[in-house]
């Protein structure tokens, strides 16, 4: 397989550019080419630049969906800004005006059970309202049973 072909500084800005906004002769430009109309088509015509292109976009893309996604830290923090009644709520009165309302308590509510959950601080139940046959579980399963607690618990 033939090593990459290096770019110059000059064909890496143009990549760069139609990356950003697909325009091939303004990305001619803005990289510095005397003729962008006539260059921007041997540009985009060439493998390395073409790869260059497609390299930029895919990272610009990534951080697009990086950016689109509220991490964890946001999540906590927003959440925790509803729970203290940081947030404000808009309401649009009769007359016209629009009036700042701290959220609801049961917004607040909700939120905290949000964050709770969140930060594990709650642990899902399950009920088992049928019968429980112990001939029927192997050692395996009778141990994790005895780990989280019989029926009597």
């Amino acid at each position: 397989m033939p090593a990459p072909q290096r770019l110059s500084e000059q064909q890496r800005k143009f990549a760069e550019r139609v990356a950003v906004h697909g325009n091939h002769t303004r990305a001619a430009e803005e990289a510095g080419y005397k003729h962008p109309n006539v260059i921007s088509v041997r540009l985009v015509k060439m493998r390395p630049v073409a790869d260059e292109i497609a390299r930029v976009r895919a990272v610009i893309a990534k951080k697009a969906d990086k950016a689109a996604v509220a991490d964890a830290m946001e999540l906590q923090t927003f959440l925790t800004e509803v729970v203290r009644g940081q947030v404000k709520d808009y309401d649009l009165t009769l007359s016209g005006d629009v009036e700042e309302l701290p959220p609801k308590l049961a917004e607040r509510r909700k939120a905290a059970m949000d964050l709770a959950k969140l930060l594990g601080l709650l642990k899902d139940r399950i009920e088992h309202s049928g019968g429980l046959s112990l001939v029927e579980m192997s050692f395996e399963q009778l141990v994790q049973l005895a780990k989280i607690g019989g029926p009597d618990d």
